[in-house]
């Protein structure tokens, strides 16, 4: 999201105006000729709306072209039309209801409303304060804009941190709100085996910036007599260029997005202050691999079982013959 220039808000279809006209004397066109009336009368027509044709009507002046111009615009010509008929004829058109020149703001906020945008513009930030703010927190919440058939996205965070991304929003655009939680997996020899399954694998975000260290502590740690701290694994899909700019060769993976995967080893004290600041995307995989002793043990156990299990099967083949 880019841009900062401010748009001069016209009148369109459908907007509604209002139009007063004073005359410094009375006994003119549009004021009263009691004795009682004072000096500087003025009268307020009919609200009216613009037309399809993009057109007003004031009395004594005809249609009057409106939309695609300035109320200042519309002024000025209305009392320009009325100079030789009314007496020194003053003029104010202000609007009274912007339907053409309005922004909408949709989805995840707490009030969905259609805001009109005033001569002086309205930026993002504050269309989605008029909207109640946004139901999910910020590193949540996916800000999109339609807006001449496109859409651009950006994370609500981003937007706060970066002015630049508070863009001043156009006639016509739709901010649309939608909360996407962010997460990642840890698999292998984290968390504690009595409290961890399955099924808690997948960890939501908690903050928009989330280090290596912070998702494995949020994953419960290392085990103790399991992991091998030397074989931390994190799997994400790279961007080609960055991968470039490391001096990875990427001959082979033609796409934008190339496989990768990072190794932390925590047997290095300078592995965790790394691990500290490298930053956990959404979608990242963790794998913390088992230790060598480990997978001894595990094939020590198989290799026990196997005479137990034929023991076993003899037991039930001599007690069923």
């Amino acid at each position: 999201m880019r841009g900062r220039a401010k748009t001069s808000v016209a009148l369109g279809i459908g907007d509604v105006v209002s139009i007063t006209i004073y005359e410094a004397q009375r006994g003119g066109l549009f004021t009263s000729t009691e004795g009682n009336a004072a000096p500087g009368n003025a009268v307020e027509l009919p609200r009216q709306q613009v037309d399809l044709a993009g057109n007003i009507t004031v009395p004594y002046a005809g249609a009057i072209k409106a939309a695609g111009r300035s109320p200042q615009d519309v002024q000025l010509e209305i009392k320009s039309k009325l100079s030789g008929r009314a007496i020194d004829p003053q003029v104010l058109v202000s609007v009274a209801d912007r339907i053409s020149n309005s922004i909408s703001v949709l989805g995840e906020v707490n009030t969905p409303a259609r805001i009109p945008i005033e001569p002086g513009g309205i930026q993002l930030l504050p269309a989605l304060a008029r909207a109640g703010g946004t139901k999910a927190p910020a590193f949540e919440s996916i800000i999109s804009i339609q807006r001449d058939g496109k859409i651009d996205s950006a994370l609500l965070v981003a937007v706060n941190e970066r002015p630049d991304n508070n863009i001043q929003l156009r006639p016509g655009d739709v901010v649309t709100v939608t909360r996407r939680p962010r997460y990642f997996l840890a698999f292998g020899a984290t968390g504690q085996t009595t409290t961890l399954g399955p099924l808690d694998r997948r960890f939501p975000f908690d903050s928009y910036r989330m280090s290596l260290g912070d998702a494995l502590a949020k994953a419960g740690g290392l085990q103790d007599d399991r992991a091998q701290a030397a074989a931390v694994f994190l799997y994400r899909f790279e961007s080609r260029q960055a991968l470039e700019r490391m001096g990875v060769d990427v001959s082979l993976h033609p796409g934008p997005l190339v496989p990768t995967v990072y190794r932390a080893d925590l047997e290095d004290p300078s592995g965790y202050f790394l691990i500290s600041d490298f930053i956990m995307r959404d979608r990242d995989m963790i794998y913390v691999s088992n230790a060598p002793s480990v997978d001894f043990l595990k094939f020590i156990t198989l290799i026990r079982s196997v005479p137990q299990t034929v023991s076993d099967y003899r037991v039930a083949a001599e007690a069923r013959f």
